[in-house]
């Protein structure tokens, strides 16, 4: 009786080895873009998530009433429920002053992807009461605009 040899060849090994490198290749910057959106929406949403309890703290006149800037991030930020982000650098800063528009503003930093660190969200209110949502980036490596979800409208961005 003969045997038979089975298994690979050296070829056909080759083969799906290059195979799988073009996946990879066209797969990892896929999933980079996708890590950055998810990130960025996160953020905008939770950002956004504090402009109820902003609007009814400037409704109640809980800010300083002389149009000064808002009271310390430490007192403010658990006045409006703000608990911290892991994508957020420090706290939201609440900017509320004469002739300033109402503003929250995060900076994404901590665990956030290094090409979108030092970006800013921001949710300004108008004196119409009309929130809208804006960015601004540190630098020109990635524009932080291709990653905001459709709610974050009005977006601009700044070098």
């Amino acid at each position: 009786m003969k045997k038979t040899q089975s298994g690979f060849t050296l070829i056909e090994l080759m083969i799906v080895v290059a195979i799988i490198g073009i996946l990879a290749a066209v797969a990892i910057p896929q999933y980079q873009n996708y890590i950055n959106r998810t990130q960025v929406g996160r953020v905008v949403g939770e950002v956004g998530a504090l402009r109820t309890a902003a609007e009814e703290l400037f409704m109640r006149n809980s800010f300083n009433a002389t149009g000064a800037s808002a009271p310390a991030v430490s007192t403010t930020m658990p006045m409006l429920g703000w608990t911290g982000s892991s994508l957020v650098a420090g706290d939201v800063v609440v900017t509320n002053g004469t002739g300033v528009a109402r503003r929250l503003t995060a900076t994404l930093g901590d665990q956030i992807s290094t090409s979108l660190a030092g970006a800013t969200i921001s949710w300004t209110r108008s004196t119409a009461g009309v929130w809208t949502c804006s960015t601004a980036q540190l630098t020109a490596t990635l524009d932080i605009n291709d990653y905001v979800p459709g709610s974050c409208t009005g977006t601009t961005s700044t070098f």
